[in-house]
């Protein structure tokens, strides 16, 4: 689901100042993925410092904890095309236990960009940078957090393999 379209973000959450919203939510029976796109194709000069200070690692774990609270607010208002990924986070489990424990949440930041004389080992290290970044940020809530860009994407999530479900509200 296009989370940051929703209308309860764009009508509720987005309202509080400043408040950011991953690009997509997706739900497997297991996990809780928040997706951040960013496309620096075509703008790796402008894009650079964001990444080496690691400012996006910044803004994507600020748009992540947005999200967990926009959810909560979603959870506290009753908002249905919300319900799937709210009742994974906040619904009573059968003990406190198992809600820590088998609930997990998952950021994944898809980033593209140009780089024609960036090596695959260098991209790694980047990745890496960002990822651990990105934890750093948000451990408190205990999300883990994976960069990857199409050459990257491991096959076991991609978008149509192995369990990983966008949810579809109309689909009864």
């Amino acid at each position: 689901i296009k989370y940051d379209e929703q209308g309860f973000y764009r009508q509720k959450v987005q309202k509080c100042q400043a408040t950011g919203a991953v690009d997509i939510l997706a739900l497997s029976e297991t996990e809780l993925f928040l997706i951040e796109v960013k496309d620096f194709r075509m703008h790796r000069i402008e894009n650079k410092q964001r990444i080496q200070h690691a400012e996006l690692a910044d803004d994507v774990a600020q748009k992540v904890r947005d999200t967990i609270v926009g959810l909560y607010g979603a959870y506290r208002c009753h908002a249905s095309t919300l319900a799937p990924f709210y009742n994974y986070l906040f619904a009573n489990p059968k003990s406190i236990q198992e809600k820590r424990d088998s609930r997990k949440i998952t950021a994944l930041l898809f980033l593209e960009e140009d780089s024609p004389s960036l090596k695959y080992r260098n991209l790694k290290v980047v990745h890496r940078y960002l990822r651990e970044n990105m934890e750093i940020r948000l451990k408190f809530l205990q999300v883990r957090c994976h960069v990857y860009n199409k050459k990257t994407l491991p096959k076991k999530i991609r978008l149509a393999s192995h369990g990983l479900t966008f949810f579809n509200p109309t689909y009864k």
